[in-house]
């Protein structure tokens, strides 16, 4: 993200609400019960990514492993909901436009994207209420016992069972729609999963004509190179059709530049001080959590912007031997780009300092793919919530 040049704090506030609801008192095994849980977890989501079949044997239906997902997972992943509504904050899009939005999550599990979303909403002053739909009763239950211990005035309902996201999207016209690390369970196949995306992003277009308010598309998957060149190409075909328009990552309708070739892929990581208690659950489960890692897109229903001339970097700052390198996303694909120390100058000794997901207007490189001008798009002394 643009507007975070190191480490992320995690919020004190959201860190002590989440350890008060997570870890209730009086119960001097449940650390050691969850780790244990949380071994026979991690292979499930890591391998199967969570789509293991019957429903009856997957774990959100298993209480044990449900709520090691909620005590591990939930924290782990609820910023990246913030992180996105922030960026596009920042760089001068209101996410939730309306005097009060709707928002609906599928496959919300525990609630993760709730706490993220009430978090942000809390710092920027946004109205929103929540709506989250799971398959698991297990899931809904527990979503709905730790909001009802939580600080955060976000009216939140939470929904179990078997349906089509389309007919309960007819049903509550939700101005925010969401997918956190849950779109690849509920369509398995990626071809089905662009239709189904396809008929979303319809009724969000036919909702918005009817009411004038805008609607959002918010999609956060892991950030392995399977999870993201899928995003990606789902991205690439919704903006071919015209059936929506990516604000971030990406700066226009441009096709992927990573999915040229096979082994690569686009995502993002920001590093974060986790909590330390989450931090203990973790080692004895052998996991470390450092930063998150995902991919992710949001969407509004407006047609596609055609492929313009800004510049985003889409891999971390390289120091190598007396430069600095990085990969940058341009309106031709992905290219290299440096800046070697001993030529540094006015224009273009910002880039010694770049990070990940830094965004430019435009951009000057020579032949041998040195930095000779730019104009930045951010200011990078930007201040974020996550900064206050």
């Amino acid at each position: 993200m643009f507007f975070n040049r190191s480490s992320l704090p995690f919020p004190e506030d959201l860190s002590d609400a989440l350890g008060k609801t997570l870890w209730p008192e009086g119960e001097p095994r449940l650390l050691e019960q969850r780790q244990a849980a949380l071994r026979r977890l991690w292979p499930k989501l890591a391998k199967e990514r969570g789509q293991a079949q019957p429903s009856e044997t997957h774990y959100s239906f298993r209480r044990e492993e449900a709520d090691a997902y909620a005590a591990y997972y939930l924290p782990a992943n609820c910023l990246k909901v913030a992180l996105i509504l922030e960026e596009c904050f920042l760089a001068g899009i209101d996410p939730l436009p309306g005097k009060e939005s709707s928002w609906l999550d599928f496959g919300t599990g525990p609630g993760t994207a709730y706490w993220g979303l009430a978090w942000w909403c809390a710092r920027r002053k946004k109205n929103v209420r929540f709506t989250g739909w799971d398959q698991s009763p297990v899931f809904q239950a527990l979503a709905r016992d730790l909001v009802a211990s939580g600080p955060y005035n976000v009216q939140a309902t939470f929904l179990a069972g078997k349906g089509d996201p389309l007919e309960l999207i007819k049903k509550q016209r939700p101005t925010h729609v969401s997918f956190l690390n849950s779109i690849a369970e509920i369509y398995p196949d990626p071809a089905r999963r662009i239709e189904e995306l396809a008929k979303i992003m319809r009724e969000l277009r036919a909702l918005k004509n009817l009411d004038g308010q805008e609607r959002f598309l918010v999609i956060a998957e892991p950030g392995s190179r399977e999870s993201s060149r899928e995003l990606a190409e789902l991205k690439d075909k919704l903006q071919a059709v015209r059936l929506g328009r990516v604000l971030f990552p990406c700066l226009d309708s441009r096709p992927c530049g990573a999915l040229r070739d096979p082994r690569d892929w686009c995502h993002e990581e920001t590093a974060c001080d986790f909590p330390e208690w989450l931090n203990e659950l973790g080692a004895g489960a052998g996991l470390r959590k450092e930063s998150m890692i995902f991919s992710y897109a949001l969407f509004n229903t407006d047609d596609p912007l055609e492929a313009g001339t800004g510049l985003r970097m889409v891999s971390q700052r390289m120091e190598r031997k007396g430069q600095v390198e990085c990969r940058l996303c341009t309106a031709e694909g992905k290219r290299p780009a440096r800046v070697q120390r001993s030529k540094a100058h006015e224009k273009n000794e910002f880039f010694l300092s770049s990070v990940r997901g830094d965004m430019w207007k435009s951009a000057i490189l020579g032949e041998k793919n040195d930095v000779e001008s730019a104009e930045e798009m951010i200011p990078t002394d930007t201040r974020s919530v996550f900064h206050d």
